[in-house]
């Protein structure tokens, strides 16, 4: 009871409600395209544009269905996929790194971490990516590109601790389930509509990374600046780009997103106590943690 609580009050405030909003939306687009399919043949075949959208709906539909039976054959070839083409690290690989992780979950009481994976290639729309699967079982893909320019781990272990926080709370909010692939599947992939889900998903990860990592800054600057110029970046400097905004031009750009813009997540964490603004005001330039 006392995890379920804590999650909850991680979790950003809308984020229910808005879940509810999107599979309803998802299941009404279904259902709206089969009784136009059933109902309008002529119509549609009036307008082909609409009719070829029909059709993909159609077949996303179908497969949905279909896929059930699959789910967890499909999650393990997932899985595969990132062993096959990813260096997994551990105590014997990389230890720096896993005993960050490991750390992370002593805290939050999971006994059983997830796999930990680096990989070049299966991470090619975000940093990182985490998977769980029906047996219980979890992984967590680090991109490469989050270790560019880096000769240390040790220099950047803040930003790897925020993005590693981020990923368990992908895990932990559900956010990786299969569910989350059957009911909101169609959703996800149209521009515009997938947007409020996709935010309120991504502030509550943030909001568990920051929980963890309450001096993790740099794990959104990171996102912003790329990992070749992260250690050149004035962190003090970033925020008080951040905190300047949002300009209208800034929230219609945002339509095409799969997210927010990172200076959104980085105004939240502060304005919602997660991150300390004078703290990081005050950092040194080259933006390492302040020492008290």
């Amino acid at each position: 009871m006392r995890r379920n609580v804590e999650l909850e009050r991680i979790r950003h405030p809308r984020e229910r409600r808005v879940l509810l909003l999107s599979a309803l939306a998802n299941a009404g687009m279904v259902a709206a395209v089969v009784a136009a399919l059933l109902l309008a043949p002529d119509w549609l075949a009036a307008h082909p544009r609409i009719q070829r959208l029909a059709q993909r709906v159609q077949t996303v539909a179908i497969v949905a269905v279909l896929i059930l039976p699959a789910i967890t054959f499909l999650r393990r070839s997932r899985l595969a996929l990132a062993r096959e083409n990813s260096v997994r690290l551990g105590r014997d690989q990389v230890p720096e790194i896993f005993s960050i992780l490991d750390r992370q979950c002593s805290a939050l009481g999971v006994t059983d971490p997830p796999e930990l994976f680096v990989s070049k290639g299966a991470t090619p729309s975000e940093l990182s990516n985490a998977m769980a699967f029906v047996d219980g079982r979890q992984a967590i893909v680090l991109g490469a590109d989050i270790f560019e320019g880096l000769e240390r781990i040790e220099d950047r272990a803040d930003a790897i601790a925020f993005v590693l926080g981020y990923e368990l709370g992908r895990l932990r909010l559900g956010h990786a389930s299969w569910w989350q692939d059957v009911y909101l599947g169609y959703l996800k992939r149209i521009p515009v509509l997938r947007l409020p889900l996709l935010t309120v998903q991504t502030l509550s990860r943030d909001r568990h990374a920051a929980l963890l990592v309450p001096d993790g800054i740099r794990g959104l600057v990171l996102q912003a600046s790329g990992g070749d110029l992260l250690d050149h970046v004035s962190v003090a400097a970033y925020v008080r780009q951040a905190m300047e905004g949002p300009s209208p031009w800034s929230r219609l750009a945002a339509v095409g997103r799969t997210g927010p813009h990172v200076s959104s997540r980085v105004r939240t964490l502060y304005r919602s106590g997660f991150f300390q603004l004078e703290r990081d005001l005050a950092r040194p330039e080259l933006g390492m943690p302040a020492v008290h």
